[in-house]
């Protein structure tokens, strides 16, 4: 009797579990069209948002003297306003200063993204002051690739470099190289020549062009239609060219031929540019940001 009664609690059960199986079944094909209809809902939100993203961005190149502004006070919160105050998505800084003494042994790069909330990658450049000083690329897009390379240039006293990031917009590579070339216009010519080479590596080696977007900045020493500045030329257009030629250096001495570029290949289109030339910047660096609103094509 025993073994009868434990072979029908089996038949029951496996019944029951029958039961509710074709039960649910059949709600999910009643279903079925309004669950399709959920699901393809989700996916067109998902597709339109990912269309959605702008493809114009503003970018800023800025000399910042290590935050030691022309009236000799060393702030680097004032620095962080004045990005603040424009919203670039990527900042290339020069003159930025890691763990020196005359900085209060500050990492510049790492204070000023943390106070703009951007991601950022330090390039050293020389020894000086018990720490070093280099380039920054900082941004609000993710940063997928970084890699920093000093020009192997006896003569120099100062070396100059080059920091070389990649930064990922919608799902566009955009290759960011940031430069501070010396004032010596004998040293100028053979970092030039090893920046383009630096370059170009990540192009077509024969045509000298990239299948990516590529942005030049910094600050080149230079001055418009130079002979080093005519060989960027050849491969970039220099951004600025539509500006009037003059950046304050300070608010005490008189306007100078400018220094600062930012160059583009041709899968960039500059919408706009300008400089931000304010009793609070000229007091901030002796150098004045300048800015470019793009646009991918």
């Amino acid at each position: 009797m025993r073994l009868n009664s434990n072979i029908f609690k089996n038949i029951f059960y496996i019944l029951l579990f029958l039961i509710v199986t074709l039960f649910s079944l059949s709600i999910i094909l009643q279903n079925r069209a309004r669950i399709t209809l959920l699901i393809n809902k989700f996916k067109s939100k998902d597709s339109t948002s990912q269309q959605d993203l702008p493809s114009d961005f503003k970018i800023m190149t800025y000399n910042i003297n290590h935050c030691l502004g022309t009236d000799n006070i060393y702030d680097p919160d004032r620095i962080s306003d004045i990005i603040k105050s424009q919203a670039p998505s990527i900042v290339c800084l020069n003159k930025v200063d890691y763990k020196t003494k005359r900085s209060n042994f500050d990492e510049q790069a790492r204070k000023i993204a943390a106070n703009l909330g951007m991601e950022f990658s330090f390039g050293k450049v020389f020894e000086t002051s018990e720490g070093w000083q280099g380039n920054a690329i900082l941004t609000s897009y993710p940063l997928v690739f970084a890699e920093n390379k000093r020009f192997n240039i006896k003569e120099n006293d100062f070396p100059s470099g080059v920091l070389h990031t990649i930064l990922q917009i919608n799902k566009t590579n955009l290759h960011l190289f940031i430069t501070n070339l010396s004032s010596d216009s004998l040293i100028q010519a053979k970092e030039t020549s090893e920046l383009l080479k630096a370059i170009i590596k990540w192009g077509d080696e024969e045509l000298g062009i990239s299948k990516d977007p590529m942005i030049i900045a910094g600050d080149f020493n230079m001055k418009p239609g130079e002979k080093s500045i005519r060989e960027i030329l050849y491969y970039f257009h220099d951004t600025g060219s539509a500006l009037n030629d003059t950046l304050y250096i300070n608010s005490n001495e008189e306007p100078v031929i400018r220094q600062d570029y930012i160059f583009a290949n041709n899968l960039l289109r500059p919408l706009s540019t300008y400089i931000i030339n304010t009793e609070n910047t000229q007091k901030a660096s002796k150098s004045l940001p300048f800015v470019v609103h793009f646009e991918l094509k």
